[in-house]
């Protein structure tokens, strides 16, 4: 009899026992899930703001744009068309394409705008969305927001061999002044045979020597006016050395 009631107590103990791990789990889930649910997972929501925001944003061309300025093959503008309510309406970037045109909003072909200057191509694009029926005041604002590097290149006898870049504004410089910004000749260059390839439309080079003595010495040969070469982008200029 002691024997069963010793079993009897054993087995009781155990069933306590099993029946508290039992609660002990479910309390352990219960708690776990609602700690989870509570805390949003705001990772998606967060992205597709910065998403919204990164759209909405629109690019700091702040910087001025010479009114005077006249854009090229190659000037990436910024353009905001609209009217005088809500002067951008629309807004666009575009890099000015070799043939001269860009795309903008609402119009289904290209618009040339290369040779105008900023102030042109503002009122042009304003007359032209006007007559077209699109905006019937509209204001339209053109920026450089990059201007397309244009150089051209010394090599030879100079103190600065390479590149020589030009001011956006400019269309030429002189010879002399594209070698001044190369750093002059050198002591050892044979300046009466400067040599420039300039390259046509077409880009055909045609080579043609120049003496610039008078200008490095600054005595002028009687009977003979002061050169004057005009270096359009892309130009090449090569100054040998003497022969001793």
């Amino acid at each position: 009899m002691f024997t069963s009631l010793r079993i009897l107590l054993c087995g009781c103990l155990l069933s306590v026992s099993l029946f508290g791990a039992q609660n002990g789990n479910g309390a352990g889930s219960s708690n776990k899930g609602p700690a989870q649910s509570a805390r949003p997972d705001n990772s998606s929501q967060n992205q597709n703001q910065n998403q919204n925001q990164n759209q909405n944003a629109q690019p700091d061309f702040s910087g001025p744009t010479d009114p005077s300025y006249k854009l090229i093959s190659g000037d990436t503008i910024f353009v905001t068309i609209g009217f005088q309510s809500n002067p951008t309406e629309a807004t666009a970037t575009q890099t000015i394409s070799k043939q001269g045109d860009v795309r903008l909003p609402w119009i289904d072909k290209e618009i040339s705008l290369e040779g105008k200057t900023v102030r042109e191509a503002e009122r042009f694009l304003e007359g032209l969305y006007k007559e077209r029926g699109l905006l019937n005041a509209p204001v339209v604002s053109v920026k450089v927001a990059a201007y397309f590097l244009r150089e051209a290149s010394v090599l030879g006898a100079v103190q600065r061999p390479g590149p020589v870049p030009f001011p956006p504004d400019v269309v030429s410089m002189d010879l002399v002044e594209v070698i001044t910004k190369a750093g002059w000749f050198t002591p050892v260059a044979r300046y009466n045979r400067v040599r420039v390839d300039h390259r046509d439309a077409n880009g055909k080079e045609t080579p043609s020597t120049y003496d610039l003595e008078d200008a490095v010495t600054g005595r002028r040969k009687p009977g003979k006016d002061r050169v004057e070469v005009p270096i359009y982008p892309g130009d090449r200029i090569f100054v040998p050395e003497q022969i001793f």
